[in-house]
């Protein structure tokens, strides 16, 4: 699928949500949506380098959190173009990246990466900026909550909690 493609099948889920929202009573803020690296073989697409920096933050993003499924499944046409059926790149996953300030959506599909290192695609300088900038919060390890939990209890708490029966 072309960006253009994915940012409109985006949008019409974007908007059904928003429209079942409204009918139960809440609402959402809207957002545009941006799809970053969904090349297509009849499209042009901007060429470069990327800072391997850059690289690096993008693969953090997109192995933290939650990876959404796809449009349908993807084969690099670059690649079978050149006839390099073996070595072509196939995915089907994306991410979702909210900047909440200037509400926008980046959508990214995992093929980015073999985009830049295979094919030479270089991204907008303003989802770099974005990728750059954005945080990544760090896992809930659960464990961790549990003990510091269990460590704030005092004997006291626990015969009170015991004699309450709660």
């Amino acid at each position: 699928m072309r960006n253009s493609e994915v940012e409109k099948e985006h949008q019409r889920g974007e908007e059904s949500l928003n429209k079942l929202l409204k009918e139960n009573g809440a609402e959402q803020p809207s957002y545009k949506f941006k799809a970053i690296g969904y090349l297509d073989i009849t499209e042009p697409y901007e060429k470069g380098i990327v800072s391997q920096s850059f690289v690096n933050k993008l693969k953090q993003i997109q192995k933290s959190g939650m990876t959404l499924g796809s449009l349908g499944s993807h084969e690099c046409t670059f690649c079978i173009d050149e006839g390099n059926y073996e070595g072509r790149a196939r995915s089907s996953c994306e991410k979702i990246l909210v900047d909440k300030e200037n509400k926008i959506k980046y959508i990214f599909p995992e093929m980015i990466f073999h985009y830049m290192e295979a094919h030479e695609f270089k991204p907008s300088n303003e989802f770099i900026g974005f990728v750059m900038n954005y945080y990544i919060p760090k896992p809930l390890n659960i464990s961790q909550v549990l003990d510091e939990a269990l460590a704030k209890l005092t004997d006291k708490n626990i015969t009170e909690i015991c004699k309450d029966g709660k």
